[in-house]
């Protein structure tokens, strides 16, 4: 009859997504579906990504490779369950905490846990596109 392509997903993965994240089950659908057609992902496919970073929605922000890396496992790829974590930490429903350690994780570029001088110069650079004068960056940091 249709044409609709059944989701490979089963109720059980359904509900675990809809209990671990801020989404009824229509809106992990919703977002697995803008996966699969903006990001050309799948459930168990990943994306590269600088596929993520370049797509328009993300692009125009200055934290894209930084909200990007955060959320991947390996720094290179991004699963249909890490963008459904990324999506789920921004979404208006996540707690502030949720929202406050993941901005730690963009500002700590090292990844050490603490967010020294080096990540305050990397993360003026993404913010100012490079552009501060050397007397600018230390007074700022």
């Amino acid at each position: 009859m249709g044409n609709k392509k059944s989701l490979p997903f089963t109720q059980l993965e359904l509900l675990e997504y809809e209990q671990n994240t801020f989404y009824s089950v229509s809106e992990v659908i919703h977002i697995y579906k803008l996966f699969v057609k903006k990001l050309k992902g799948d459930k168990d496919v990943t994306i590269p990504l600088e596929d993520l970073i370049n797509w328009h929605v993300i692009a125009v922000n200055p934290f894209a490779s930084r909200i990007a890396t955060v959320f991947s496992d390996d720094g290179k790829v991004i699963s249909f369950n890490n963008f459904l974590d990324l999506c789920s930490a921004f979404s208006p429903q996540a707690t502030e905490g949720i929202k406050v350690r993941v901005c730690f994780a963009i500002w700590d570029v090292g990844g050490d846990s603490f967010i020294d001088t080096e990540d305050m110069n990397q993360v003026l650079d993404l913010i100012t596109g490079s552009k501060l004068e050397s007397k600018e960056r230390s007074e700022i940091s």
